[in-house]
């Protein structure tokens, strides 16, 4: 399965790709059809007053999401023109049309997504590799941002385990009836929160290690985050029918 957003990953190599140019990603329409995009958990802090952050996917698949809408395949933060309206963008968002693919063990292969359609060889934008077939500084700096987004990745796993482990999650479904009466009733559904009567259950040694360790501030900030739902109402109420 390929990752949200992507249509037709490649391995980026200098024999292939050698003439490649990348104009800037200067508007997110890939992104308008969804309502949940993955979040480091790295990235709390700076999206906890603009998103509720919600998790999904199942044991070791489980991640963290910043939930930006109510309908299933509607991103309120996207508008018309392709362009992200307020607030944090998440990491995972700006990276595109790049991404890391693991292909075989402690192996990693940096790819694009070819169905951009910024990509061209008409030395538009910012090259992918030097005249001599070394990566650009461009390039490099993509690497750079990617190595770090993977690295955030295995604490942000870490954690939804700390969450599993320790039972912390429950299924979120939400009737959400709009004041517009034009709007249809959504209901939200397929994502977890952390429990809180769960979480004033846990004995004051598994408190201190999860402190300990991290994982307590960002089940706070998560916590904290879904204050936001109204935020997304007032959004879906302020659609044109």
């Amino acid at each position: 399965m390929l990752p949200q957003f992507y249509q037709k990953i490649a391995a980026l190599n200098v024999k292939h790709h050698s003439a490649l140019c990348i104009e800037p990603v200067s508007q997110l329409a890939f992104a308008k059809s969804t309502n949940a995009v993955h979040l480091q958990v790295s990235e709390f802090g700076k999206a906890l007053s603009t998103y509720p952050i919600v998790f999904a996917g199942e044991k070791e698949q489980m991640f963290a999401a910043a939930l930006t809408g109510l309908a299933k395949e509607q991103n309120l933060f996207v508008d018309d023109d392709g362009q992200w309206t307020q607030g944090y963008v998440p990491a995972y968002v700006r990276r595109y049309p790049f991404v890391i693919a693991n292909k075989e063990k402690d192996l990693a292969t940096v790819c694009i997504d070819e169905s951009y359609d910024g990509f061209n060889t008409d030395a538009q934008g910012e090259s992918l590799f030097t005249s001599k077939g070394e990566h650009s500084a461009y390039l490099k700096q993509t690497i750079t941002f990617l190595e770090d987004f993977e690295k955030a990745s295995v604490k942000t796993k870490y954690f939804c385990q700390q969450l599993l482990e320790h039972d912390l999650l429950e299924p979120m479904s939400a009737q959400v009836q709009p004041a517009n009466k034009q709007q249809q009733q959504v209901s939200v559904k397929g994502f977890y929160v952390v429990s809180r009567d769960k979480l004033a259950k846990l004995s004051a040694d598994q408190l201190k290690a999860l402190n300990d360790n991290g994982v307590l501030e960002s089940i706070y900030r998560h916590l904290s985050s879904l204050e936001q739902f109204s935020g997304l109402l007032a959004r879906y109420n302020s659609l044109k029918s």
